[in-house]
Order: structure tokens, then C-alpha cells, then sequence
């Protein structure tokens, strides 16, 4: 293991504590033979219950081994996801580096562990690889994170080839980004001593209506599946608590951001007209259009200024807005900033 974990160059960054950083350094022990069997063994067990914890939190399930390195391809930022998110895949030279790293995780996700169990004794990796987990309430677990992983995973360990590992991964970052902000469909705004975390609003898709005290909004969609529920999210200002209702059947909506009282979202139109833009007033629940057709992926507004993405250009807008405080539409003043 540790001969393949060595050679990731993008995906190289892994941390040294991370999970799989620490089994590939057991593994050259082992084969080392230096520490004594029943240190190998209590670290190996160290390592198995911080995957384990990952696993309750992210609900994991079926083979945990696959869906721990899934996890990592999904989250880490590197010069090759990070210009993948939202775009897919592009032509250039870090393809090749991608593709070799891929390779090695391929071969990570079907790696043999029988011949450390049968030295040592244990069956962890084996029972890790067929688990089935204790079935927990939604709320226990990120249901939105576990969906992803697991979908995921399972298509990666059924790829034939490293190409299509490739394809599999390309295409998450293209329809989801990379990241824990890409894997999760809402944000909330924790703040203490040690300053203000973005963490996860928790499993809200399940709800028909959300209500959090307290909270940012990032972004959400319900990725056009047509199912229309669980396309809401929160954005309290000043105390105050708002539920973002689902779009219709296949609307596929996605709120963006929201300034000044107006929360900004895309949603898809008729067949053939593709994405408006629209602003909803958070008090009201007012909907007003501002750009017929747009192919927006990403918004900031300040309620006067919008800067408009659409995964590899940004455009610079400004908002006007009637006698009444309602939002009328938008001015481009610069593009491809």
C-alpha cells in the first residue's frame, strides 16, 4: 500500500494524520517487519475506528473501504479538481497527472488485503469491505454527503479501466464541485472562541419546509432530478428565520445568494429556453424575473453589485430596482472579468 500511496502527485496532499496516510506508513512497517505484531495491530485498529467514525457521521455503507477513498477524490482540493468543478473535463497536460493518480486509486479501491489479515491474525479489512451498517435516523448522518459517496463509489469500483475512473470523477466535479461545499446542499454559521465555521446544515432534504435559527446560505439545487423537494434553504439576517419553498416537479431551482432582504436563484424554464434568473423577496415571498435566460452557476450580490459566474467567466452586473424596493432586472457593466 504504501508503494502506491507514495506515488499520488495531485492527490498527494492527503495530510499526514489522514486515515490513509497513516495505514500506508502500518503497511511499510509491516513489511518492515520492525514493531512489535501487537503494535502494528493496535494501530491498524486506531485507524479502522477513525474510519469507522467517518462512516457513522457520513453514513457509509456496503464496502467502507471504497467509500472512505471516494470520500478523499470528492474532497480534495488540487489544480486538478479545482478546474474541473463546474466545467468537467478540459484538454491539457494535467489530465496525465490526473490519470496516473487515478490509477493508483483504482488500484487502491481493489487492493488485497489477505495477506496482512492471514500474518497478523485480524479480519478488520475484510469486514470493512462487507459491512452493512445499523440503520440511523436521518439526522444521525449527513444523508446528503452518504448519497453522493455512496453512488459514487459504486460506479468507481465497476470501472474497467482508468479512463473511465477518469470520466466517473470528471463528471462529479462537473455536476457537483469539489469540496465539502460541493457535497453538501446547505450551510449554517457556527461562531465561538475559536472564530466562525461553515458547517453543514444537516439532513434538511427530507422536510418539506426548513426552519433554521441561525445560518448562511451557500447554495442549493436539487441537481434537476425533477422530484422538486427539498430545493429550499435558509438565510436568517438579523434573527430572523425564512423557509425557501421547493420549485415545481423538474424545475430544477438553485438558490445563489441573497442581499437586501432578496434571495437571487436560477430555475429552468419550458423546454428549450433554458435557465432565468430570478430575485424572491424573503419576507413576502414575492418572485420577480431579472434575466430571461442565463447560464449562471454562481452569484454575489451586495444588493447593488451582482458578479455572475458561469464556472469559467464572470460578469459584472448592476442591480436596478423600482420606487417600491423591488428588484427590476440587470445591467451588465463588464464582462469576462
Amino acid at each position: 500500500m504504501d508503494q502506491l500511496v507514495s506515488r499520488l502527485l495531485l492527490y498527494g496532499d492527503l495530510g499526514e494524520d489522514s486515515i490513509l496516510r497513516r495505514l500506508a506508513e502500518l503497511f511499510q512497517e509491516w513489511q518492515g517487519h520492525s514493531p512489535p505484531r501487537q503494535t502494528l495491530v493496535r494501530g491498524l485498529y486506531h485507524q479502522v475506528k477513525r474510519l469507522l467514525d467517518l462512516a457513522t457521521d457520513y453514513g457509509f455503507d456496503g464496502n467502507l473501504w471504497q467509500n472512505y477513498l471516494t470520500f478523499l477524490l470528492m474532497t480534495n482540493e488540487n489544480s486538478f479538481s479545482l478546474i474541473t468543478e463546474r466545467v468537467g473535463q478540459l484538454e491539457g497536460t494535467v489530465n496525465h497527472f490526473a490519470k496516473s493518480d487515478f490509477g493508483v486509486f483504482r488500484a487502491l479501491f481493489h487492493y488485497d488485503f489477505g495477506p496482512i489479515e492471514a500474518d497478523l491474525g485480524i479480519d478488520c479489512f475484510t469486514t470493512l469491505c462487507h459491512y452493512t451498517a445499523i440503520y440511523k435516523h436521518e439526522r444521525r448522518y449527513n444523508k446528503a454527503v452518504s448519497e453522493k459517496v455512496r453512488a459514487l463509489s459504486h460506479a468507481l469500483a465497476a470501472a474497467q479501466d482508468d479512463e473511465t475512473f477518469f470520466h466517473l470523477v470528471t463528471d462529479h466535479y462537473r455536476r457537483y464541485g469539489v469540496g465539502m461545499i460541493g457535497l453538501n446542499k446547505a450551510f449554517r454559521v457556527k461562531s465561538g472562541p475559536e472564530g466562525v465555521s461553515l458547517l453543514p446544515a444537516g439532513a434538511v432534504a427530507q422536510a418539506p419546509t426548513a426552519d433554521f435559527q441561525g445560518g448562511l446560505l451557500a447554495w442549493y439545487t436539487d441537481q434537476g432530478e425533477g422530484t422538486g423537494e427539498g430545493a429550499y434553504l435558509l438565510l436568517p439576517q438579523a434573527g430572523g428565520v425564512y423557509s425557501l419553498p421547493a420549485g415545481p416537479a423538474g424545475e430544477a431551482r438553485t438558490y445563489l445568494a441573497a442581499a437586501q432582504g432578496w434571495v437571487y436563484y436560477t430555475a429552468r424554464q419550458e423546454a428549450g429556453r433554458g435557465m432565468a434568473l430570478w430575485a424572491r423577496n424573503l419576507a413576502t415571498g414575492e418572485a420577480v424575473p431579472l434575466l430571461e435566460r442565463c447560464n449562471i452557476t454562481g452569484l454575489v450580490t451586495d444588493g447593488t453589485w451582482c458578479y455572475c459566474t458561469n464556472g469559467s467567466t464572470t460578469d459584472c452586473y448592476r442591480l436596478d430596482w423600482d420606487g417600491q424596493g423591488r428588484p427590476t432586472g440587470l445591467v451588465l457593466v463588464e464582462s469576462a472579468l
